[in-house]
């Protein structure tokens, strides 16, 4: 392996996801050069484009589908405007057992679907007064997932759209934060009578059918 292409590993394994701009910057190459190395690590099948301009080291122990979101929203992760949520979020935190073929974002433009290298990402419009109520998803804080009761909320907000997305959840295991108290916070907050009746209506209804976690 030629130096260039040992430098930019080391980099691009600290990262472990990285913009070909970000980690230009940090070795202090040109941007061309940079790609065309990182074409060269890629074939030798060391790192993983995401999509055009976003990599990833997809073998390494810290690398996770999920750390990929911000960079998928906007050109400075760091500033993105998305969060894990829907039924991702409810299987991450335990809440269903089927694991989604997709990753399910919140985030506050919509977006078109993304087929990439390392997963499958769908993109779901959350009005900015709802946008809140999710937290670090990993120890090292690389992606935000809505907590148990906004990750719930979401999908029945989004159910009761036009869309009539997430219309058939699968059984649901309630912990103990999400309560009837919780819920209806969220559900005070959405402006329109219409929609808050249609996602009380869906919320009683799961009520009714969810187990308890123990």
């Amino acid at each position: 392996m030629r130096a260039l292409e040992s430098k930019l590993l080391a980099a691009a394994t600290r990262l472990v996801v990285f913009r070909s701009a970000e980690i230009a910057r940090l070795v202090g190459v040109a941007p061309a050069v940079v790609s065309r190395t990182l074409g060269q690590l890629e074939r030798a099948h060391h790192v993983t484009r995401v999509v055009r301009g976003v990599w990833a080291v997809s073998k390494h122990p810290r690398f996770s589908p999920y750390i990929v979101v911000p960079y998928l929203v906007d050109a400075d992760p760091e500033r993105a405007k998305c969060y894990v949520s829907f039924v991702s979020a409810l299987s991450l935190h335990g809440m269903i057992s089927q694991i989604p073929g997709a990753i399910h974002v919140a985030v506050q433009q919509q977006r078109r679907p993304l087929l990439t290298s390392v997963g499958q990402y769908r993109f779901h419009q959350i009005d900015r007064p709802l946008f809140d109520g999710h937290e670090a998803g990993d120890a090292y804080g690389r992606f935000h997932v809505a907590n148990p009761t906004k990750a719930l909320f979401d999908t029945l907000y989004v159910a009761a759209g036009r869309g009539r997305r997430f219309a058939h959840l699968p059984e649901v295991e309630l912990p103990k934060s999400v309560t009837d108290v919780a819920m209806q916070r969220w559900i005070s907050r959405i402006t329109s009578p219409i929609v808050s009746s249609a996602v009380n209506a869906r919320w009683q209804a799961v009520r009714v059918t969810a187990r308890r976690m123990v």
